[in-house]
């Protein structure tokens, strides 16, 4: 078996085992039993269970900047309206991924919330992400759209207002099929962090549409 095809291998059988059992129930042990390898055939890709959802999140990263692209390059939108399409094209994708992959959601999510995972996911995903918005917010700058004197710098903290939202919602969102009041502390955070982003980029309220996308997303069985 080629070296690409065993490492695919592992993913796919982590995966289902993932959404299957959850993080902490599935072991290296069980991949390897599940994949027919060898111990050696593991580690030779990766270090741990860890290292593995850490590829898995990465695919993600690039199958959203993927979306992202293909929304800039649209030449028929501004980059305010090309802002808002990725912003519910994302939310879409994380939809259906999750709907695919049921229970990953909440394997992510949970780990997230370890600080060494998060600061590791975090930086992997700015590496990916943030070029296309620092392109995205500079053509907005020149063409009128955004105002702001530091678009690169705005794009990466972007990339952290969104992170700090994302992380500030995980236990809200994670409770809130048994506490459904939660609802009305997510969504005055995603109206606050809207109206952040609005005066950030210097457009007028209303303007973006940030909470709503995200809402329909965190409401998603």
């Amino acid at each position: 078996m080629l070296k690409t095809n065993t490492k695919q291998l592992i993913i796919d059988v982590a995966l289902k085992l993932l959404i299957k059992k959850g993080y902490d129930k599935t072991t290296v042990a069980d991949i390897i039993k599940e994949a027919d390898l060898s111990k050696g055939g593991l580690y030779h890709h990766f270090k741990s269970k860890e290292d593995i959802l850490s590829e898995i999140a990465e695919i993600q990263a690039k199958e959203a900047a993927q979306i992202i692209e293909k929304i800039i390059k649209n030449k028929k939108l501004n980059e305010l309206e090309k802002f808002n399409k990725i912003i519910a094209g994302i939310q879409t994708y994380k939809i259906n991924f999750h709907k695919e992959k049921a229970n990953l959601k909440e394997v992510f999510q949970k780990q997230i919330q370890d600080p060494y995972f998060q600061h590791k996911m975090m930086k992997m995903t700015k590496k990916i992400i943030v070029p296309y918005f620092r392109i995205l917010f500079k053509e907005g700058v020149e063409h009128g759209v955004f105002k702001t004197e530091y678009p690169g710098e705005l794009a990466e903290h972007y990339f952290d207002i969104m992170n700090s939202m994302q992380f500030s919602l995980i236990k809200p969102t994670l409770e809130l099929a048994k506490k459904p009041e939660n609802i009305k502390f997510i969504e005055q955070k995603l109206y606050f962090f809207q109206d952040l982003l609005e005066r950030i980029l210097g457009v007028k309220k209303g303007s973006i549409l940030l909470a709503e996308p995200l809402l329909n997303r965190y409401l998603q069985k």
